[in-house]
């Protein structure tokens, strides 16, 4: 079995329909000139055990770097970033305060 190409120039993902890649598909569906589709900054996800901020968007260790809810989840901003989003509105309230 042969994969195929996307037709439109540059584009080397597997054909979707009509000859385009799903991206490209979708464009021409909803009537658009196609273009060049963007390229998302995580388009894989992270490696086993690794977690990304979405507050930071850095990719870290899914145990040592955040913290635990109630819930058995984890937070989805680290601890860093956590940390000074509390001391942010720490400083707030101290603001209103006085």
């Amino acid at each position: 079995m042969t994969t195929e190409k996307c037709v439109f120039e540059g584009c080397d993902r597997p054909n979707h329909a009509k000859s385009l890649c799903n991206g490209h598909y979708m464009q021409q569906h909803r009537g658009e000139e196609l273009r060049v589709l963007q390229v998302h900054k995580f388009y894989a996800p992270p490696a086993p055990g690794r977690k990304i901020c979405t507050a930071c968007e850095r990719v870290l260790d899914a145990e040592r770097d955040f913290y635990s809810r109630a819930t058995g989840t984890k937070h989805t901003w680290c601890k860093e970033c956590y940390k000074s989003k509390q001391n942010a509105r720490k400083a707030a309230k101290k603001k209103v305060s006085a």
